[in-house]
């Protein structure tokens, strides 16, 4: 098994950088929730994960992708585990 050596991380609330990132040639993508994002723009950034997985659902991606999401004593890490488990049935 390969391990991964590459990351590149990719601010949640930019979605135009995410179909980019995967053309880079990194072994991982790291669509980031937590420090990335600014707190008035988080919401905005769990939209664009939502909306892009369900796009790009089916596509034969090879590149793993991980979503960095909020610690659990910020207010947001409720709706970041909600919008986790709203992509459950994607993949």
């Amino acid at each position: 098994m390969k391990e991964d050596v590459t990351y590149l991380f990719v601010p949640a609330n930019k979605k135009e950088s995410f179909s980019k990132a995967l053309e880079c040639g990194a072994d991982a993508i790291i669509i980031d929730l937590e420090d990335s994002v600014h707190p008035a723009e988080k919401t905005h950034g769990r939209e664009n994960i939502v909306s892009w997985f369900t796009a790009v659902h089916g596509d034969s991606i090879t590149t793993k992708i991980y979503i960095r999401i909020n610690h659990p004593e910020c207010v947001d890490f409720i709706q970041d585990v909600k919008m986790l488990n709203s992509l459950g049935g994607l993949r």
